[in-house]
């Protein structure tokens, strides 16, 4: 099913089958996908990229944009906790695999083992429920995709809709100055939001140009994915320093705070050139671009 608008197709049309087929997709996957945890993962994939088509939108969908929107981000949010304690993990265990000898580290084995009690512990409170959450969720889904019909259009207007895609790009700008600036985790986590949402809007707009628009996607999701590996990194290491107050200090982390701290060093420069090539273009060139090769590919 083509996440990405079509040459001929009417913009209201275009959006409502989008957001169909989406909606069925997370239908299927959560009634389909034998383990009920990556079920979770996948819907939660799936509302984000709701959530960046609703945004790519926004300035033609009016008044459902704010209701859809945040139907998602909620829908999305109730599944959080079941899914963090198993990403914490898999975190670590991305990281041991780039780094040589630490499977038989002592301090990472220590580590591994806190992060698998933590685990097992909130998968044994989650399993108790979550079948039934996940058949209710099916079902609030059947519901919202019945709502798309009613989806109305508060402006006609192609250029309202690009409009929405460069909005995307200048956020992301935004938030990349202010990432540079800030050097926090809460700057960095912002700037991958807006790329996430880039890199969705691009799938969306593949046809525009596909030669050149699907090499932007990618570079987009190769910038998505150095972010991404920082976050993890962040959120562990916020996580383990956590778990040591708790427990006073009695165990330190510092090969792993060293070796951490290195490697996000290594994350965010790379992140931060891909930016500098990414967003190198002023968000009025981006849209006198981008309306030309609107109107090649649409004829008009």
């Amino acid at each position: 099913m083509a996440y990405r608008l079509k040459r001929k197709e009417p913009l209201l049309e275009g959006i409502r089958r989008i957001a169909h087929e989406q909606i069925g997709v997370m239908v299927g996957e959560l009634v389909e996908t034998p383990d009920l945890h990556e079920a979770v993962h996948l819907f939660r994939k799936r509302c984000k990229r709701m959530r960046a088509m609703l945004r790519l939108v926004r300035p033609v969908l009016g008044k459902t944009f704010a209701y859809e929107n945040a139907w998602y981000r909620e829908a999305a949010r109730g599944f959080a906790a079941c899914r963090d304690a198993e990403a914490l993990l898999e975190t670590l265990k991305k990281f041991e695999t780039r780094e040589a000898g630490l499977s038989t580290n002592p301090e990472f084995q220590r580590i591994r083992h806190i992060l698998e009690g933590q685990r097992d512990q909130a998968l044994q409170q989650e399993d108790i429920d979550l079948p039934a959450r996940l058949a209710k969720q099916v079902e609030d889904l059947k519901h919202a995709q019945a709502r798309i019909a009613d989806w109305q259009l508060a402006s006609s207007r192609e250029a309202d809709l690009r409009a929405g895609f460069v909005e995307s790009y200048r956020r992301g700008k935004a938030a990349f100055r202010v990432a540079k600036r800030e050097r926090c985790n809460e700057a960095y986590h912002e700037w991958r939001k807006r790329v996430k949402d880039l890199g969705y809007q691009l799938h969306l707009l593949e046809g525009l140009w596909k030669p050149v628009v699907h090499v932007y996607r990618l570079e987009a999701e190769v910038l998505g994915e150095l972010l991404g590996d920082d976050h993890d990194l962040a959120v562990l290491e916020l996580h383990l320093e956590t778990w040591k107050r708790e427990n006073r200090g009695q165990i330190h982390f510092s090969e792993w705070q060293a070796r951490c701290t290195d490697r996000r060093r290594e994350l965010q420069q790379l992140a931060e050139q891909q930016g500098q090539r990414l967003f190198c273009e002023k968000p009025g060139a981006l849209e006198q671009r981008l309306s030309a090769c609107w109107k090649c590919w649409r004829g008009s």
